[in-house]
């Protein structure tokens, strides 16, 4: 008889896997659970990402989901207002919906869109990781001023099984089935709460933030650190670096990562490509993404629908890690500012 693994960690309970009430001192503040999932699977020419930013104390919902289909970008936005209340682990704009099947073990995502639809099952590959539990604390305080009440934030190695329906195009009416190697986070904050600057000072551009999702058959890393904020005008230190590396066996932190070679943070949508990553034990790897199938750009906003905050872009990319060759597939993100375009308009 074998006794069944639990994938929760133990700073975090199966409330964590639904919406969050915001502190006493954010309640009158934007504050928002944000989920993200990856269904990259190379063998059915499908390559994309989702995320849900829900803020019920404001009784709205934005989705999103961005895919390339044999190479063609095809998106989906969308928003749901009102329906929505603490602690429910489902939520829907009707055409998307989002579903806790079973806490921190499977999660439903689905789409009903003209261009494209998924119904796809995420099951848990190992434990989630709570970012706490990062040597030194949480990096994500690095979001602050932007988040000033930060709540928590989890991720999670997946696999990601269902069908993928191409609606339009060459291969109108075909439907692929997908099994493949993917991840999750669930993060909730006041992200983006505070007043953005009435115009960005001339010729101030920086990045702000890299993280890195690495998919591979036997473990899956993530990684999540800062870049140095004096372009911007953030004299601080954000030097924090934190992320895990999770297999069958539990987690091990991540302790530091740098672009290797180093040089000027990017400021474009490409960023590095190249990562030295070193862990709590002392060991490092390096990873590389050997083919980079499209740059997403994530829709990143407050409270207003037409201005952007950042740039956020995401690589979604073939991967290996040098010292072994294993190979597998992830997401490189990285963010900029000032956004460009500011007004969605």
């Amino acid at each position: 008889m074998t006794t069944a693994v639990s994938k929760i960690p133990p700073g975090l309970s199966a409330v964590d896997e639904g919406l969050h009430a915001p502190p006493p001192e954010a309640a009158d503040r934007l504050f928002a659970d944000t989920v993200w999932l990856s269904a990259i699977d190379p063998s059915a020419g499908i390559w994309g990402i989702s995320q849900m930013h829900v803020a019920t104390n404001r009784g709205y919902g934005r989705f999103q989901s961005l895919f390339w289909i044999d190479g063609v970008g095809q998106m989906y936005t969308g928003k749901q207002v009102g329906g929505l209340s603490y602690g429910q682990t489902a939520w829907s704009d009707g055409a998307m919906t989002y579903e806790v099947l079973e806490p921190f073990e499977a999660v439903r995502l689905t789409l009903d869109h003209p261009r494209f639809a998924f119904d796809l099952t995420y099951t848990a590959r190992h434990v989630a990781f709570d970012y706490d539990d990062c040597v030194g604390g949480s990096p994500l305080e690095g979001l602050r001023p932007a988040a000033g009440v930060h709540g928590g934030h989890y991720e999670q190695a997946m696999r990601a099984v269902g069908t993928f329906e191409i609606r339009g195009g060459p291969c109108a009416g075909e439907t692929r089935r997908i099994d493949t190697l993917a991840h999750r986070d669930h993060t909730w904050s006041d992200r983006f709460s505070g007043p953005a600057p009435w115009e960005y000072p001339a010729g101030k551009v920086g990045a702000l933030h890299y993280w890195l999702v690495l998919q591979f058959p036997s473990r899956n890393i993530n990684v999540t650190g800062f870049y140095d904020l004096s372009a911007l005008g953030i004299h601080r230190p954000v030097d924090r670096v934190g992320g895990f590396e999770s297999t069958a066996d539990g987690t091990r932190p991540v302790v530091g990562c740098v672009a290797d070679p180093g040089g000027p943070p990017p400021l474009g949508p490409e960023g590095f490509e190249r990562f030295r990553i070193t862990f709590a034990d002392g060991e490092v790897r390096h990873v590389r993404a050997t083919h980079t199938e499209a740059i997403a750009k994530l829709r990143m906003l407050g409270e207003d629908d037409t201005e952007s905050r950042l740039n956020d872009y995401e690589r979604l990319c073939r991967l290996v890690i040098e010292e072994t060759g294993e190979k597998g597939h992830g997401v490189l993100e990285h963010s900029t500012l000032p956004p460009e375009p500011r007004w969605l308009v």
